[in-house]
């Protein structure tokens, strides 16, 4: 893609739509959170978008295998997430201590998704 003479970078263009997925403030803070079902809901309709984008790209790009592996274990991850968003959201009977370590291990999917889709692939692109 060009633009005003220049090569547009589609792997950065669409990365500014990835990333908000890694700066929820719930995520940033180290306060305790309350999330609501409405919340899971925006969430999980925020992680399915990411993948969508990241398919996107490894359709769309011309990557090297390496990076291109790399971009499918970051997909990968983000059906993890996808996978325990609904188990949180779909729990009917679980204890207060349960749902705490829940969210905590899903703030460390995201986590781990982000650190994970700039390094190695994100970087490796550039």
């Amino acid at each position: 893609m060009r633009v005003r003479g220049r090569d547009l970078d589609l792997t950065v263009v669409k990365t500014e739509y990835i990333l908000p997925l890694f700066k929820q403030e719930w995520l940033l803070g180290t306060n305790s959170v309350t999330i609501k079902p409405d919340k899971l809901e925006n969430m999980l309709f925020e992680v399915q978008h990411g993948r969508d984008i990241m398919l996107q790209l490894l359709a769309d790009e011309n990557y090297t295998k390496e990076q291109g592996n790399y971009l499918l274990a970051s997909i990968k991850n983000l059906l993890h997430i996808e996978d325990s968003i609904r188990n949180i959201r779909d729990e009917k009977f679980i204890t207060r201590k349960e749902l705490k370590n829940s969210i905590r291990n899903l703030r460390g999917d995201f986590r781990d998704g982000f650190r994970f889709y700039v390094n190695p692939f994100y970087e490796s692109s550039r």
